[in-house]
């Protein structure tokens, strides 16, 4: 059997300084847009605001990407486990969050965890689930569907969907991730 396999490479050097420079860009790209322009023009943020945020967005991102070395995966960089890949419209959306709310009291969390069940057949001493196989403890399966379209909603960009162990059950985990938005990583 032949499978092909993305390329993983781990970017470090000028490569690095590439991938800062286009996720600069994209971020630039989206501030200019004009849907952008109207959403920050109707809560009252001046050109000045928006300049701020983009500067202090870049900052951050500067200070990620030095303690961190992103990985090529296919046609995408992994910056971070808290980051969508780049390209991507959840990472789109991360940079929009960022670039279009004053202050952070207003930016959404840019990562929401959601335990799917607690069933787990194993003991693990760091975990809280600790072995337990009852089903009767976890969320319905609906509502926890109405909580991913509810987070979705609010502008989060990226969902982990865990468990317990999530495979233990792996039909109503794969019902569940099926039903996040393609655009949520």
């Amino acid at each position: 059997m032949n499978s092909i396999s993305p390329q993983t490479v781990n970017i470090t050097g000028t490569a690095l300084l590439q991938v800062y420079w286009k996720l600069f860009r994209r971020a630039f790209e989206l501030m200019v847009t004009k849907e952008h322009i109207e959403f920050r023009n109707k809560k009252g943020l001046t050109l000045g605001d928006t300049l701020f945020n983009f500067f202090k967005m870049s900052f951050l991102e500067r200070a990620v990407l030095k303690y961190r070395y992103p990985v090529q995966f296919g046609n995408q960089v992994i910056i971070d486990g808290n980051f969508p890949p780049f390209p991507s419209k959840a990472l789109d959306k991360r940079l929009s969050n960022y670039i279009n709310n004053l202050d952070l009291t207003e930016v959404p969390s840019g990562t929401v965890s959601i335990s799917t069940t607690n069933s787990c057949p194993y003991a693990c001493a760091f975990c809280s689930t600790n072995a337990r196989g009852n089903a009767q403890d976890d969320l319905d399966e609906e509502q926890l569907k109405k909580t991913i379209r509810q987070i979705e909603d609010l502008g989060i960009a990226s969902m982990i969907l865990h468990g317990g162990e999530p495979l233990y059950k792996f039909d109503r985990f794969l019902r569940l991730v099926t039903h996040v938005n393609p655009d949520t990583c």
